[in-house]
């Protein structure tokens, strides 16, 4: 692995398990510095990004988080997992509005100016829109608009988000629980009857750990009471 990365730091997964056993042996100054070298040489790599959010988060450096994962937004500008992380990290760490900029120029809703929790959502609303096929952003906002409150809003998101992507099963699995939160129990069991029916059609979704843990793209599908 060592010569892999010395020959391309972005080799394949050779930076992130050598990142992980860095890690393990309490090595985290080199674990950062290979993830940075793999991203220097490769700024589209998503994965390694999240292995070096996970990292900072863990150690509280938030700025440099928030603007690690603006950057990976500017290098995808087509992916919506950066965004989501950092949705994800805003609803935890409310950055100062000079923290956040807008990166992608083509879509309306910048970042900028905008603090948590609007910014979290706005966040998640350009996930959507940069990712039309991405569950996890749809369930993300969906989450989010539950925990403001904005159960109308999650509902409308979530009907969005069906739209696109009927068969997903982290979709359905959020639909059932947000009717659960309603105490609508049958359409709560209709919902889980199609998520189970539905279930070898989909890949299975990384679940975020728990909170200030890191990178979380896909949020816990229990979701808040009305």
């Amino acid at each position: 692995l060592l010569q892999a990365v010395q020959i391309n730091p972005a080799f394949g997964s050779a930076p992130l398990v050598l990142g992980q056993v860095y890690q393990k042996q309490g090595r985290t100054t080199d674990a950062e510095t290979l993830f940075r070298a793999a991203l220097a040489f490769d700024a589209t790599r998503v994965d390694v990004t999240a292995a070096l959010v996970d990292l900072l988060t863990r150690q509280a450096r938030i700025t440099e988080t928030v603007a690690l994962l603006q950057d990976a937004i500017a290098n995808n500008p087509a992916a919506g997992a950066p965004l989501i992380a950092l949705g994800n990290l805003l609803q935890d760490h409310p950055a100062p509005i000079s923290d956040l900029r807008s990166p992608i120029s083509d879509l309306r809703s910048p970042l900028s100016g905008l603090q948590s929790p609007l910014a979290a959502s706005t966040a998640y609303s350009l996930a959507m829109a940069a990712e039309p096929l991405n569950a996890d952003a749809y369930i993300a906002l969906a989450n989010w608009q539950m925990t403001l409150g904005e159960r109308t809003g999650a509902w409308q998101t979530l009907q969005q988000g069906q739209a696109r992507l009927p068969n997903d099963v982290g979709m359905q699995v959020t639909v059932g629980q947000w009717h659960l939160s309603g105490a609508d129990t049958v359409a709560a069991r209709t919902a889980f009857s199609q998520a189970a029916s539905d279930r070898p059609m989909r890949r299975s979704a990384s679940r975020r750990p728990a909170r200030s843990r890191g990178i979380r793209l896909r949020p816990p599908v229990a979701m808040a009471s009305a």
